[in-house]
């Protein structure tokens, strides 16, 4: 099975289109979202339905989580406020509830998915260094997880044997036994 995972779209329409193209050309069997579906771009609706159709799976994202009255808006900056709060107006009450019945973390059998990091997702604190990702490494038992969040894309890799944990902003790698992995997909800008 063949795995796409996407992240922080913020309803910009043309980006999605875009790579939601390329992932149909790379012969992908399912489209998961990792959150903040909406935010920032002036297209949430299109961007909403289509990512309804398109994702067998979506998480919560911060953004996600004040349109379904999950998280306090007052946690945003001036700016992302007054961009929720146009983006609100703009969504019927259905979408709000859908944003409100997503789940926050997915685990399933060969990995674990969350918006921002798995110690403490309702938080949707940031992995930018090896320390915020021990925290996730040391609650979920996943060999592999995928984050999004910070639009930064990378891997941190917890080495089992040793306890190290390293990063590196590498777009590839492979699997090793008795290493663990997050990797965060970055965001949705097309390559």
């Amino acid at each position: 099975m063949r795995y796409a995972f996407v992240s922080d779209i913020h309803s910009n329409w043309q980006a999605w289109t875009a790579v939601l193209a390329d992932i149909r050309q790379q012969n992908v069997d399912s489209i998961i979202c990792l959150g903040d579906i909406i935010g920032y771009g002036p297209r949430p609706v299109e961007v909403l339905e289509s990512v309804y159709q398109e994702c067998s799976h979506v998480v919560m994202g911060n953004h996600d989580a004040v349109i379904g009255g999950i998280l306090d808006a007052d946690l945003f900056n001036d700016n992302a406020r007054s961009i929720i709060e146009w983006t609100k107006e703009r969504l019927n009450d259905h979408a709000q509830a859908y944003f409100a019945d997503l789940p926050i973390v997915i685990d399933g059998d060969l990995f674990s998915i969350a918006h921002s990091e798995f110690a403490v997702p309702e938080r949707f604190g940031y992995i930018n260094t090896a320390e915020d990702a021990c925290e996730s490494f040391d609650v979920s038992p996943a060999d592999l997880m995928f984050v999004g969040h910070t639009h930064k894309p990378g891997v941190f890799i917890n080495n089992d044997v040793t306890g190290e944990i390293s990063g590196f902003d590498g777009r590839s790698f492979q699997q090793e036994a008795q290493k663990r992995y997050i990797c965060n997909v970055g965001r949705t800008v097309p390559m």
